[in-house]
């Protein structure tokens, strides 16, 4: 009986001893990407807003000289309107950019957060296999200690069955 206590103990302790613990520091900046890019957005946003006045100033600017017929003031407005358009333009291209990236950066975090969750599933799945082998060979070790132990009290009763029936 004491060598099936042996042999639980021994291998209690091999198996606890075999299991390790890997902590890894997972986190999803998610929320931070989403909070920067909305951030990003909105001043991208005023800025095209901000364009967008310019280029309605420099037509009110435009029209009036028309009006008052000087060519002058019409090429000095008309100069002031095309640079109004293309800062507006300039201004709509970053923001489609910016959204691509934002989309992009998106994406990115969502595939890493995917791989992350697929290794933490594969390193559960490791630990669960690797706990049913400990469990298995246990549960072996322990059958073996008992049929040991049983022939040794067979071996014992049969000595002591010939020791008195001498």
């Amino acid at each position: 009986m004491k060598k099936v206590f042996l042999t639980l103990g021994v291998v209690g302790l091999l198996f606890t001893t075999s299991c390790k613990e890997e902590n890894k520091d997972i986190t999803v900046e998610e929320t931070t990407v989403v909070e920067e890019s909305n951030e990003v957005a909105e001043a991208a946003e005023a800025a095209l807003a901000d364009a967008q006045a310019e280029v309605d100033a420099a037509q009110a600017k435009l029209d009036a000289a028309k009006e008052a017929g000087e060519q002058d003031s019409i090429d000095a407005a008309q100069a002031e309107l095309d640079a109004a358009n293309a800062s507006y333009e300039n201004a709509k291209s970053s923001i489609e950019k910016l959204g691509e990236d934002i989309e992009a950066t998106i994406d990115n975090t969502v595939d890493g957060a995917a791989n992350t969750i697929e290794s933490v599933k594969d390193g559960a799945e490791n630990a669960a296999n690797d706990a049913k082998e400990g469990a298995e060979d246990a549960a072996n070790a322990v059958k073996e200690g008992a049929e040991n132990t049983a022939n040794a009290v067979k071996d014992g009763a049969k000595k002591l069955e010939d020791a008195i029936t001498k």
